[in-house]
């Protein structure tokens, strides 16, 4: 009887110890860089290209010894223009202006209107 009892002990004793390890859970968790990619080439005050609808030309001409940048929109409809310039001299101007359909914004400069270059344009149509 008493091996029967040990015989019984070993088997319970045996069966707890598979049990728990059968119980043993792994979790692989991914630990990639969570990052997110921005496939943006550039940026105009948090405004990123891919949203530029077009129609719009910069021309920079001199009147009157003021130099200007001349915005044109070539749309059926008013339009936001985020622009940014550069200057020969390394200074950045950022700035944004709503034209009317098919109408012209003259911004004035600081300089020669040939001393400045557009770094970027962004267009984007104004909802009605």
């Amino acid at each position: 009887m008493k091996t029967a009892i040990r015989f019984f002990m070993a088997a319970l004793l045996l069966g707890l110890c598979s049990l728990g390890y059968s119980q043993d859970v792994k979790v692989n968790i991914n630990n990639q860089d969570a990052t997110t990619k921005d496939d943006c080439p550039y940026h105009i005050n948090g405004i990123c290209v891919t949203e530029d609808i077009g129609g719009v030309n910069v021309d920079f001409i001199t009147e009157n010894i003021t130099a200007y940048m001349v915005l044109t929109n070539y749309n059926s409809f008013p339009v936001n223009v985020l622009w940014q310039i550069e200057h020969t001299s390394g200074g950045i101007k950022t700035g944004n202006v709503v034209i009317g359909a098919t109408g012209e914004k003259k911004i004035p400069l600081n300089g020669s209107s040939s001393s400045w270059n557009l770094n970027g344009l962004i267009v984007r149509k104004l909802a009605q």
